[in-house]
């Protein structure tokens, strides 16, 4: 039994099955060959190469490109967190501050009563 049958039209419905030819996307064979010929080798491949280079610099272009926003985001994460650390160190620094002054308070009167305990 032969199993190469072309595809069933009543399939369609249920298999995308290619209607029209699609368009190549690169050159053809022949145009190729004439471009071997007219230029010859040496000039073809310094064309390939040169859309090559080009193509590698485009596409790390793009690349540093999206570094660059990425970068951006964590640097304004680490400004953020520097910022909000900075903000608890001078909070705690003012509560020391503050700490010191009741203690340098407290030591005051305790002078006072030992010296007035001592009269």
């Amino acid at each position: 039994m032969d199993h190469h049958f072309p595809p069933n039209p009543a399939d369609a419905q249920y298999y995308n099955y290619p209607t029209t030819p699609s368009p190549e996307s690169l050159m053809d064979v022949n145009t190729i060959v004439d471009l071997l010929n007219g230029f010859g080798v040496p000039v073809c491949l310094a064309g390939i190469l040169l859309w090559f280079c080009k193509y590698q610099f485009d596409w790390a272009r793009k690349e540093r490109e999206a570094y660059a926003v990425r970068e951006e985001e964590k640097d304004a994460k680490i400004i953020s967190m520097v910022e909000k650390s900075s903000d608890a160190l001078l909070s705690i620094k003012i509560a020391v501050e503050q700490l010191k002054q009741s203690v340098d308070q407290n030591s005051q009167v305790i002078r006072e009563l030992i010296l007035s305990k001592g009269r």
